[in-house]
């Protein structure tokens, strides 16, 4: 068996220091000849190692000022539908939305072939920006039949998941999903909207929801990478991987 290299090895000590609360969200890493001698690795290996953790997001590298520890404990686990909102607010943050604008408009090519509807449907479309703690996570949009959600303009800045406002105020508990995940960085907008620097790395959500069987909502969703990620439950592996 092929020998693990060092910064390897590294990186997997220090992601578990990270997760065990040894280094601290916001605290600094500690120094690269402090990290030499810790581990007893050579300085290239050091930030090899520290290089890895911050591709993945666990740690931001400040020329001139350390290397910080990022928060990375915000898991939503997609093996079920649930939204951002009810992930956060589970975990214990203080949830809300900031800046919702509600429109009606009419569905382009895309939104109409994920609703199996008509182009140019009149459509209701909700853009807002999903705050946890007053950190700006999520820019999320989400397209529904107007049909569907009559007078939901009255919630216009009254709720946070839309989810489940379906649920409460119109007894749809959605039954199914089919979501695609990608990435992208962000563009202008994104970066000032998000408060997060131009070019900054997003995860990508798009979200077809389902009651009994129709298509009911088609979300749109920007989601700080440093801030959030999912997690997939996978059961009955093929032999043949």
């Amino acid at each position: 068996m092929a020998k693990q290299p060092a910064y390897i090895k590294v990186h997997n000590q220090i992601k578990d220091l990270i997760a065990g609360g040894t280094y601290a969200i916001g605290a600094l890493l500690p120094s690269e000849p402090e990290l030499e001698k810790q581990f007893g690795v050579s300085r290239t290996t050091i930030r090899r190692a520290v290089e890895m953790l911050a591709r993945a997001g666990y740690v931001d590298v400040k020329q001139g000022r350390g290397t910080m520890v990022l928060d990375y404990s915000i898991n939503q686990n997609i093996s079920g539908i649930t939204s951002i909102s009810q992930t956060l607010l589970k975990k214990g943050y203080d949830v809300k939305p900031r800046k919702i604008h509600m429109e009606q408009i009419t569905a382009d090519k895309t939104v109409a072939n994920a609703l199996d509807i008509t182009e140019g449907r009149a459509l209701i479309r909700l853009q807002r920006i999903q705050l946890a703690d007053e950190v700006p996570i999520a820019i999320m949009e989400n397209y529904i039949n107007p049909e569907m959600v009559e007078g939901i303009e009255r919630y216009d800045n009254n709720f946070t998941s839309l989810y489940k406002l379906l649920e409460d105020e119109y007894e749809f508990k959605l039954e199914a999903s089919i979501d695609k995940i990608t990435a992208k960085v962000a563009d202008f907008m994104e970066s000032e909207m998000l408060q997060i620097s131009l070019g900054a790395a997003l995860i990508v959500l798009r979200r077809v929801t389902f009651f009994k069987g129709i298509p009911m909502t088609y979300d749109l969703l920007r989601i700080r990478a440093d801030k959030y990620q999912f997690e997939i439950d996978m059961h009955e592996m093929g032999k043949d991987f």
